[in-house]
């Protein structure tokens, strides 16, 4: 992802991490003895989300609605792309 980014791309990557974490987690892992029925697990990858955006995205979401929004009217009254630092987090 480049060096800031538009307040927009970062709701609804954040909105996309709300989504991922209320989704349930595809195990993985090795089989039991029973046979499972892998069809209604979707993937990532299957959605076109990589595990970089899924990360982002979950991290992002992860910050408080307060943190978040003030940084993004921070950004905004000074005109700015909202900065992410290495740990893609809102800075």
């Amino acid at each position: 992802m480049r060096e800031g980014a538009p307040a927009d791309l970062i709701r609804a990557e954040r909105r996309l991490g709300q989504m991922l974490a209320e989704t349930p987690k595809n195990g993985g892992g090795r089989p039991t003895g029973k046979p499972v029925d892998t069809d209604d697990r979707l993937k990532l990858s299957a959605l076109g989300i990589s595990k970089d955006l899924s990360s982002r995205a979950q991290t992002i979401a992860a910050i408080p609605e307060a943190t978040f929004e003030q940084t993004l009217a921070e950004h905004r009254d000074e005109q700015q792309a909202v900065p992410l630092d290495r740990g893609n987090t809102l800075v």
